[in-house]
């Protein structure tokens, strides 16, 4: 039933920023239409007030810049919309309106419906395209917020997929590459006549298309919108910060409950590497699903209105970390021949500065951490790095909470539209306290940063060097179906023109869920002298044949800072408090 759910996998990232840039108001130049018919196969409808209740959500990726796991696209380039009662029309007559306006929707057993509709998406860029949808059947869509910019239980998924027939009967979809534009060799520019003909657009990763000056229609698209979700977004908190627990006085740090913030120092160095030890001397979170007790009422009322009891668990299973379509003991973690991957996907997106509420993910370069989801033997019991060795979790497992392990890593990446650019990980020290390399398996880790990422092997490289410093968000992801759960989100958060209560528990004259506005953060250094060192050492060392960079330090400067943090860089002072 879960593989089913491949047919709705990542479609739902999408919305997280649907909205796009406009275009040029000075040049127009020829781009595409993509156009056909929507095919719903589904339950009746619910409505409400008079009206349909619901859209279908069409959501246009661009292949270089698919929404994870598949991707690390953050927008899709264009969201089109079917409304409701443009879907249904022919079905009006027979469905359902409480002449009160009350909501109704139509109870078990009552059969489905199948209905089409016209949709036209444009204008597009010349590129090659996915086309993702699903139908909002519960009217709680709105890609403006990210507490609702994702499909949820019961929302009807499906795209313009190639092998639709198989993919109802639970095979993994393979969604219809879209073209627009022609790719083309030639230099148009020189050649006259076919520049009459011929207008190109040169994508960030070279590639050049070619578009009729009169644009191009690609017709005949089908979207078939067929399967229910069965499962609910990854609703979840943090409900505990574990600091490591091997001190060299022997104390043992009280955890901290409901962090506003999950620090790491730019500088963080483990004392003991070794697979079967490390969790002790690194960083831990207890994540915990819904949000807290005392904001369950206000997080399920208006205006967030989250299904919390539906299920009221997070679901863990084994992963296909390896992309090979089968999940076996090759599915491992970052770095680790022995630890079986699981999902939930627990990773960190570094935030635009620019945006004071910490809503928007930094585009260029893109910043990018994770934590290790690992394994909790009993619901109660904490979970343990070492219970991933040989362990395969073939069905989804219910767990009221999970352990994250935080990796003290970060991979930068220049630009995330082009798999063929530079991709640099960084680890604040190549060895632990002890003596044993920090990465362990080190072909392995370039390896499957490469696949997981879907980046050239080739421009894969690891610095040993102080970690970029800002603040990132939290994110949990279902691979299976995409669905997907960020801290901090809108409802933990007051933003412009909101004020904050006396209490610090309203923004304007809504609730305020403190347990969802926390986030994760890249602290300045214990030792910022070590960080200048390093970032010396890195001016000494060549970044390596065929490479852009001059130096591991012009590599660091170029693919993991943006513009203020490179003057920062250069004046020395990126890693002080």
């Amino acid at each position: 039933m879960i593989r089913k759910l491949l047919v709705g996998s990542v479609l739902a990232m999408a919305a997280l920023a649907a909205c796009v840039e406009p275009p040029s108001l000075y040049v127009i130049a020829p781009a595409g239409v993509v156009k056909g018919m929507v095919l719903y196969s589904g339950p009746m409808p619910c409505t409400e007030s008079g009206h349909i209740v619901g859209n279908a959500n069409l959501l246009l990726f661009d292949t270089r810049l698919l929404p994870p796991p598949d991707g690390l696209g953050t927008r899709s380039s264009r969201l089109g919309v079917v409304q409701g009662e443009v879907l249904f029309h022919d079905l009006l007559s027979t469905i359902y309106f409480d002449p009160t306006g009350a909501k109704y929707c139509p109870p078990a057993g009552v059969p489905n419906v199948t209905v089409s509709s016209a949709f036209e998406l444009g204008p597009v860029d010349p590129s090659v395209y996915q086309l993702r949808a699903f139908y909002d059947y519960d009217g709680d869509f709105h890609p403006s917020f990210r507490f609702s910019n994702l499909p949820t239980l019961g929302d009807v998924a499906g795209g313009a997929i190639s092998n639709a027939t198989a993919a109802l009967a639970g095979a993994k979809p393979v969604y219809s590459q879209l073209t627009i534009g022609e790719p083309t060799q030639a230099d148009v520019d020189a050649d006259a006549e076919l520049k009459k003909r011929c207008a190109t657009w040169t994508l960030p990763d070279g590639t050049r298309y070619c578009v009729k000056p009169e644009g191009q229609v690609l017709e005949n698209v089908s979207v078939a919108l067929a399967l229910p979700l069965p499962t609910q977004r990854p609703f979840f908190h943090v409900a505990q910060v574990q600091p490591p627990t091997a001190t060299p006085d022997g104390a043992k740090p009280a955890p901290v409950e409901n962090p506003g913030k999950v620090s790491l120092a730019a500088d963080f160095h483990v004392a003991n590497a070794s697979p079967l030890v490390v969790q002790e001397f690194t960083y831990s979170m207890r994540i915990t699903a819904g949000v807290k007790t005392d904001e369950k009422a206000s997080a399920e009322a208006k205006p967030f209105s989250l299904s919390l009891n539906k299920p009221g668990v997070l679901l863990t299973q084994s992963y296909d970390s390896n992309r090979d379509g089968v999940i076996d003991a090759k599915d491992t973690i970052i770095g680790s021949s022995l630890a079986r991957a699981l999902w939930p996907l627990i990773s960190f997106a570094k935030l635009d500065v620019r945006d004071v509420y910490r809503r928007t993910t930094q585009d260029k370069p893109r910043l990018i951490a994770s934590a290790v989801t690992a394994y909790n033997i009993d619901p109660t019991l904490d979970g343990r790095l070492t219970s991933l060795i040989g362990r395969n979790v073939a069905t989804p497992e219910p767990r009221s909470s999970i352990t994250a392990v935080i990796r003290p890593t970060i991979i930068c990446i220049p630009d995330a539209a082009d798999p063929r650019g530079p991709t640099t990980v960084v680890t604040p020290y190549e060895t632990d306290q002890v003596g044993q390399p920090i990465v362990g398996e080190f072909d392995k880790t370039i390896d499957d940063v490469a696949v997981q990422l879907g980046r050239v092997r080739d421009g894969v490289r690891v610095l040993y060097a102080c970690l970029p410093p800002g603040s990132f968000s939290v994110n949990l992801i279902y691979p299976l179906t995409g669905q997907a759960w960020t801290l901090p989100n809108e409802s933990g958060i007051c933003l412009a023109g909101e004020a904050l209560g006396g209490d610090g528990k309203t923004c304007g004259q809504r609730p305020k869920l403190a347990s969802q506005g926390t986030f994760f953060e890249i602290a300045p250094a214990a030792d910022a002298s070590y960080c200048a060192a390093r970032k010396e050492a890195l001016a000494k060392q060549s970044d390596g044949a065929g490479s852009p960079y001059a130096t591991a330090a012009d590599r660091y400067r170029a693919t993991c800072l943006n513009a203020d943090e490179q003057g920062r860089f250069d004046a020395g002072t990126l890693w002080s408090q």
